[in-house]
């Protein structure tokens, strides 16, 4: 009963009372030596001795724990650790352990006080990212509608950005607003390009107009953003293709005004030397390639009708000579020359430049007939004349005539 007595105290003792109960049975056997060379004795003894050692070597241990950087939470366990189980060591022991829970005391009010300045700071930190924040939201698409508003709202949010404390978990935010204005600066870029594309198609004064128009409400747009140069540049690309579209429209209205063959020629010449003018003669150069052609055909075309304008012309005289040559009154022969060859005159300046070789002798054979015939008839008026004069003065007009003919 009093084995099984110790073995239960053992569980609860303190290092005082394992001291003690050694003392008490070291007292009890030494009037029995023989006790002492017992095997149960000794293991009495050595168990003793193993629970004093034991709770040494535990404040050993809790002293080898305590480290001064440890945490708040390892320092707080520490200290419940040894205070549970503090009233089992003696004064000496205690002496020690008070030493440690001081120093643990000291790791725990200095942890508190850190994750109170940290908690206090990270509040700060907090309040001061709310309203970085705030400013941040306070740049918006609906008051960006230019390209400059933009560009500058992206600046700010980049440099409110960089005074956030904590920027990872706003990140997804910034990121995704930084956007949005980046794709509203790539939209209006893209609706310059478009422009750009439309004026190497357009044909007309009408469509640069239309492009014109469309290109001044992008003004507002680009105007004091860095891409207001290029904005710029666009402007003179549109003036060049107006001024191509202009001199292409000119020289369309001097088609159709080109309504003789003279004129046609004209036209060639002019559309020859000033499509050397043209901003973009590649571009252009079917289309001035078409009005050359255009104006060639109609060149050909009013030959043709000069041709046939001739034919008749000729043709009709060749009938009025032929009735002049089968006239058998010379009155009326004379009469009938007369007009043909003054028709002939007045006339034939219309005609003069186009006429073959054929044709022109054709003219003259009968020219040379209505003059054969109107010198007949001035001969013998002459003749008339001078058969009516006087001897004399028959006698001084042939010396007149004769100085005439020298």
């Amino acid at each position: 009963m009093r084995s099984r007595s110790v073995s239960c105290t053992q569980l609860i003792a303190t290092q005082s009372e394992y001291s003690d109960l050694q003392s008490q049975i070291e007292a009890l056997v030494l009037g029995v030596p023989a006790v002492r060379e017992t095997s149960q004795y000794r293991n009495i003894i050595q168990s003793l001795e193993e629970k004093q050692n034991s709770l040494l070597a535990q404040i050993t241990a809790w002293e080898t724990q305590f480290s001064p950087s440890m945490s708040l939470l390892q320092a707080v366990q520490l200290s419940q650790s040894i205070h549970s189980q503090l009233n089992r060591f003696n004064d000496e022991s205690r002496q020690r352990l008070n030493t440690l829970v001081e120093r643990l005391d000291n790791i725990i009010l200095q942890r508190e006080t850190e994750e109170k300045a940290a908690e206090t700071s990270q509040n700060i930190e907090n309040q001061q990212d709310s309203q970085t924040m705030d400013s941040i939201r306070q740049y918006t698409l609906q008051k960006a509608n230019t390209i400059y508003l933009c560009e500058e709202a992206i600046r700010a949010v980049t440099s409110l950005q960089n005074n956030l404390n904590s920027p990872k978990p706003l990140m997804e935010e910034i990121n995704t607003r930084v956007q949005q204005f980046s794709n509203k600066i790539l939209e209006d870029k893209n609706n310059l390009q478009k422009l750009r594309d439309r004026l190497s198609q357009v044909e007309t004064a009408q469509q640069i107009n239309h492009l014109r128009e469309e290109y001044a409400k992008l003004d507002f747009v680009f105007k004091e953003s860095t891409e207001y140069a290029t904005y710029q540049k666009l402007q003179t690309e549109i003036n060049l293709v107006a001024e191509d579209i202009e001199q292409l429209r000119s020289w369309e209205n001097l088609y159709e005004q080109s309504e003789s063959v003279g004129a046609c020629d004209r036209a060639l010449e002019t559309l020859a030397k000033e499509q050397l003018k043209l901003h973009n003669r590649e571009r252009f150069r079917q289309k001035t390639q078409q009005l050359q052609q255009h104006l060639l055909r109609r060149k050909q075309s009013y030959i043709e009708k000069e041709r046939d304008s001739v034919k008749r012309w000729l043709d009709n005289l060749q009938i009025q000579f032929k009735r002049l040559e089968k006239c058998a009154d010379a009155s009326e022969k004379l009469t009938a020359a007369n007009n043909l060859h003054k028709r002939i005159l007045q006339e034939k300046y219309q005609y003069e430049r186009i006429l073959e070789l054929e044709q022109r002798q054709t003219l003259e054979r009968i020219v040379n007939l209505c003059v054969e015939i109107e010198g007949r008839d001035t001969e013998s008026k002459i003749i008339t004349l001078f058969e009516g004069l006087p001897r004399r003065k028959q006698e001084g007009l042939l010396k007149k005539l004769e100085g005439y003919l020298k």
